[in-house]
This record gives C-alpha cells, structure tokens and sequence, in this order.
C-alpha cells in the first residue's frame, strides 16, 4: 500500500485530476520503499527455504541418532578382565582402592557390569576413590587443552555439555592419560531416548506396562530436551572459538549421544564452585555430574 496523509488528500481534494509535485514525490518516496521491502522479503524467503533442510535433519536426527563411541583403537583396548586389570592398576597408581575380590563381566545381553570373584565379607570396603580421579568440570577447568577454553567459552560452563566435551575430547586422543577409563566405558547404553520407536514400544510392553507409558514418553522427552539443546549451544561455539582443535566432524551428534548416555547412566553427584552456573542457575553452589572410575559399574534391578 501507498501511506498518504489524510491531510494532503483532503487539500487537494477539490482539484481533481490535479497531482501536485508534493504528492508525486511522495508516491515515489513510498514506492521505492514498497520495493526495497519486497526485495527484503523475496531475500528471507529464499533464506528460510534454504534452512528448511537443516531444520529437517535436526529434527531427524534427534529422533534416530545412534550413539557410537569415539574411543580410537578400540581394539588395543584387550578384553574385559585385560581392561579391569588396567582400570585396577590405573586407579592404584593415583590413590584409589578396588577390593581384589571384584572384577568386571559381561551378563545376559550383553550388558556389563560388576562381579565378585570369591567371597566377599560383609561390611568390607570394596571401593575407596580419591578426588583425583573424579572426572566433572573440576577436570574440564584444569585440563591443559580444555581449560583455556574453558575460560573463553562460557557454553562449556555446564555439567553434563562440559563433561560430553571432555569424554569426546579424550576418546579420540589414544594416548590419553584416561585411556583405561575410557577403555572400560561400554560402546553403546541402552537408555529409552536413543532406542528406536519400535524398539522403545516393546519395551513399554515387557516392562512398564501400558498404563505408563504416556510418563514414560515424558521421560523420554525430557531427558531428549536435555541432550539436544546442549549440543545446538555448546558444539558451533567450540567450533566457531576453535576450529581446529574442535571440528563439528568429531563433535557429532552420535559421539554426543554416547557421551551424554554414559554420563546419564553412570554419573554420580558432587558440589562445584562456578560463577557462570551459579549466576545462570541463581543458586550459589550447584552439584554437577561426576564420573568415578570402576565405581560406575554396579547395576542395579529397579
């Protein structure tokens, strides 16, 4: 539309026909306004439409991402009693204690776990773990690649995104000084979220019931929320502050689905001083995930 004011149609509405140079420049005026907007919309158009494929694969791909493990030369890793072996002798060598009665196994389908070797007395100490093989932000913060990161990027300033950035970081390096950890982390976790559709529907079946599942799929859709919208805010500004050292190819979306489902399922709790958390979160001490070696292995029923 051409905006005119009701005061120049009146003035000259008793002259018809009489267009006086006032108003034609005023219809040019607005006429070429008219067509810098179209032009500015034709633009976003054509911008939308380009992102329509990118929304598209996002929204794909958090429906169907597969964790995969990062760990390099997984198979110099040896077997599971070799990596209970080293993980033992790794946690020794930094303080810790594993009780000689336990080892690791592999149970019914596949999954892994803690047993017992020969009897255990009641009331023994089976673990005892010093804070220098936590792994949390404590460890991102003073981490001697991650940690001036750590001080430039304030994304990374987050429990679980954080702690995602440092099991990949660390997976893909094969001589890390975590590797024995690393090595003993399982390649793939069977949380809800990264099941697929049919897959998550028998479950409902053979161990909810279906009078639950409607909680179950809040579950599903919580703990989702809580993978996604870390990865969309930490990874671009990784990659975007340093490239090189952060490449989106390493960084994908099935690295960051293993690391967060090892995170969520094998993670404890302990207190952490940060002011960026603590200015987001309002809150003057918050508790963020921490991993501990060998004692993220026993399973639990319920």
């Amino acid at each position: 539309t051409i905006d005119l004011e009701w005061n120049d149609v009146k003035e000259h509405e008793q002259a018809p026909g009489a267009v006086t140079d006032e108003i034609k420049e005023n219809v040019r005026a607005s006429s070429k306004w008219i067509w810098v907007g179209l032009f500015a919309g034709f633009c976003f158009s054509l911008f939308c439409l380009s992102q329509v494929g990118n929304f598209q694969y996002r929204r794909v791909a958090v429906q169907r991402v597969v964790p995969t493990s990062p760990v390099v030369n997984v198979e110099n890793c040896g077997d599971t009693q070799q990596q209970w072996a080293a993980l033992s002798q790794w946690v020794a060598a930094r303080g810790g204690f594993i009780h000689p009665g336990l080892s690791s196994g592999e149970f019914e389908d596949g999954v892994r776990g803690l047993q017992a070797t020969r009897a255990i007395e009641a009331n023994r100490t089976l673990f005892k773990m010093p804070e220098s093989v936590f792994v949390n932000l404590k460890t991102v913060a003073s981490h001697p690649v991650l940690g001036p990161v750590y001080d430039r990027v304030p994304e990374l300033h987050d429990g679980l995104g954080g702690l995602a950035v440092f099991l990949i970081h660390e997976a893909l390096n094969k001589s890390s000084a975590w590797r024995p950890f690393l090595c003993s982390l399982p390649a793939r976790t069977r949380l809800p979220q990264f099941l697929s559709p049919k897959t998550r529907a028998r479950t409902y079946r053979e161990l909810i019931g279906g009078e639950m599942s409607e909680s179950f799929d809040d579950y599903v859709r919580a703990y989702n929320n809580e993978t996604w919208s870390r990865y969309w805010r930490i990874v671009p500004a990784l990659a975007q502050a340093m490239p090189d050292v952060f490449p989106i190819a390493n960084y994908s979306m099935s690295h960051w689905a293993w690391a967060t489902g090892i995170i969520f399922s094998r993670s404890w709790s302990r207190p952490f001083h940060d002011p960026i958390i603590e200015q987001r979160t309002r809150r003057k001490r918050v508790s963020v995930h921490t991993l501990v070696p060998a004692m993220d292995m026993p399973n639990h029923h319920s």
